[in-house]
């Protein structure tokens, strides 16, 4: 997720749609190939409109946001370029660039248009999340500049940047129930807070901070727990706050079911800060009521 204050960026590439119906049903079926579902999730958000919802982004233009979450396109791959359908993702060494050709869903309307993110700087820590060490976090550059320029819808603008990763050797609903992450940054840090409770009730929490000048450190001191308006859903929202931070509510740009994404505003180090909070339920996220709700908000591509 990126933002320049008035507009909101997030570009997820999958390799194995973690969210998909699809996918979960192949495996459940003994015949999951995370090739096969490969997936572009791309969501633009004009931060000044009303909070965003589950029905939301199928309005397109009307709503202020736009939303594309395109599934089982073809797969291409190297060591510096990834293709899923007519999406392609280069690294030049310098920065990462992603040429956009999607569709909105569920009604069509393109998407057409580059994104280039300029790593403040890059590091490969890889963190386990769980005690298997099935599922690992990576932040790969949590501090940068970006550059957005889209003809279709037009749109150009620059903004504080995030790009980190996540692998797993399994579904997440088998190595979690839910989990809270959040991410605030101000013109000299982010700080990145990852909270997760498994199936086994056990619970972990990761919490970075990464200066513009490329340092990486532990986020240390007493955490106080910021409260977040409950969701439509009614999925409870809470965000750490460590040290002198502080936190609100900005705007919800996602609120479904299972999943809520969140603008939020407030100060790093006495210094204005924005970033995003995200809360994940994975036992909601299996039931049958939502599992047919899902292909409501994507495009399948035929086999």
């Amino acid at each position: 997720m990126s933002d320049d204050g008035q507009f909101g960026l997030t570009l997820i590439l999958m390799v194995g749609s973690v969210f998909s119906p699809y996918y979960k049903r192949a495996i459940d079926q003994g015949r999951g190939d995370p090739s096969r579902h490969a997936a572009v999730n791309l969501a633009l958000y004009n931060l000044g409109r009303p909070g965003g919802s589950w029905l939301g982004p199928a309005l397109g233009r009307r709503s202020g946001d736009l939303w594309a979450l395109s599934e089982g396109a073809r797969l291409a791959r190297d060591r510096s370029s990834l293709a899923i359908g007519r999406t392609v993702t280069t690294w030049d060494g310098d920065a990462l660039r992603v040429r956009v050709r999607e569709e909105t869903a569920p009604f069509p309307s393109p998407l057409v248009g580059e994104i280039v993110v300029r790593p403040g700087s890059l590091g490969d820590e890889l963190y386990p999340l769980d005690s298997k060490g099935m599922h690992v976090w990576s932040p790969i550059a949590p501090f940068g500049r970006i550059e957005v320029s889209f003809g279709e819808p037009g749109l150009r603008w620059r903004g504080a940047a995030y790009l980190d990763h996540n692998t797993g050797g399994e579904p997440l609903a088998r190595g979690f129930s839910s989990w809270t992450w959040s991410r605030m940054t101000s013109d000299e840090r982010t700080t990145v807070i990852y909270d997760v409770t498994r199936r086994d009730r056990s619970t972990q929490r990761i919490a970075r901070s990464f200066s513009a000048s490329g340092a990486r450190d532990e986020v240390v001191g007493p955490a106080s727990t910021v409260r977040l308006p409950t969701t439509s859903w009614r999925l409870a929202r809470s965000m750490p706050a460590v040290g002198h931070a502080t936190a609100a509510l900005g705007r919800t740009l996602e609120d479904t079911p299972f999943y809520a994404r969140s603008h939020v505003i407030g100060t790093l180090d006495g210094r204005q800060a924005s970033g995003v909070h995200e809360v994940v339920d994975l036992r909601r996220f299996e039931s049958r009521l939502v599992q047919g709700m899902l292909p409501y908000r994507m495009r399948r591509h035929a086999p």
